[in-house]
């Protein structure tokens, strides 16, 4: 059996067909997600920033402009139009492969967060997932904003003459 030359043609092509189910299964650098992502938003209505907000953000609590200011950022940074971007859209695998540094570094100077590798345990219930969507970010942003603004030194009352 194993000295049948067909044997030795069926293993190589079985390995070439698991390759190949290999490559197509995984998403090297984003290929695929870009592709599927340019598919899904091809038909999507397009929303302007006060759109936007009150259809997936309204009952949030999280401000207007945040939502708006940040989306437009996102969405700018990545070479992806603004009015056709979800809440569940993840532009990191969308574009994987690319360095994150200089998307991190414009969070921080244009939002006032510091973005880092990993989550803080402290975060954690307001960030579950660990899937970087436009909503997960968002909702990092505005929770590390708030830890910011709590931790920040309160003048002290007028003395009462």
């Amino acid at each position: 059996m194993f000295d049948d030359p067909a044997f030795y043609w069926i293993v190589m092509a079985g390995l070439a067909v698991g390759v190949a189910l290999l490559t197509w299964w995984q998403d090297f650098d984003g290929i695929r997600s870009d592709r599927e992502y340019q598919h899904r938003t091809r038909k999507r209505e397009r929303l302007t920033g006060a759109e936007f907000f009150t259809r997936f953000y309204a009952e949030s609590g999280i401000p207007a402009e945040l939502v708006v200011a940040f989306r437009d950022f996102h969405a700018g940074y990545w070479g992806e139009e603004p009015a056709l971007l979800r809440p569940e859209d993840d532009l990191f695998r969308v574009h994987a492969g690319a360095d994150c540094a200089g998307w991190a570094a414009e969070v921080q100077t244009r939002f006032g967060v510091v973005v880092p590798e990993r989550v803080p345990p402290e975060l954690w219930a307001v960030v579950p997932v660990h899937e970087p969507t436009f909503d997960t970010v968002l909702r990092y942003i505005r929770a590390v904003r708030d830890l910011q603004r709590a931790a920040e030194p309160r003048a002290a009352p007028d003395p009462v003459k």
